[in-house]
């Protein structure tokens, strides 16, 4: 009779190289737990679906994690031609701005 492992002596993980919002979701985690700096690129594939549990708390999990950010920090998603009044703005608390706003503002912080 043969024994099978135990799911709990698994090696190391090692998050999927696939190109699909799960394993972009996966990624981050991973890179997130490990204190390593995220893909922006994950950070792209994951606002591509309509539908995916977890985006938001992924998003305020690197702001928090990556920038020290949570609360009301949320600035406006600025469009490219318009007037630059930066008095002009309310920020937003990160559990009541849309995904893709937060979304936005992760990946301009990324690329800072």
């Amino acid at each position: 009779m043969g024994t099978t492992p135990s799911p709990r002596n698994k090696g190391p993980f090692f998050p999927p190289k696939q190109l699909t919002p799960r394993d972009a979701l996966l990624r981050i985690e991973n890179s997130l737990d490990s204190g390593a700096t995220v893909s922006i690129e994950d950070v792209k594939l994951i606002l591509l679906p309509e539908r995916m549990g977890n985006r938001k708390l992924i998003l305020r999990r690197i702001l928090q994690d990556e920038f020290n950010l949570g609360g009301k920090c949320v600035p406006p998603i600025i469009s490219g031609g318009g007037n630059d009044d930066d008095d002009d703005y309310e920020l937003e608390f990160v559990r009541q701005c849309s995904i893709e706003r937060l979304g936005t503002f992760v990946i301009s912080l990324l690329k800072e």
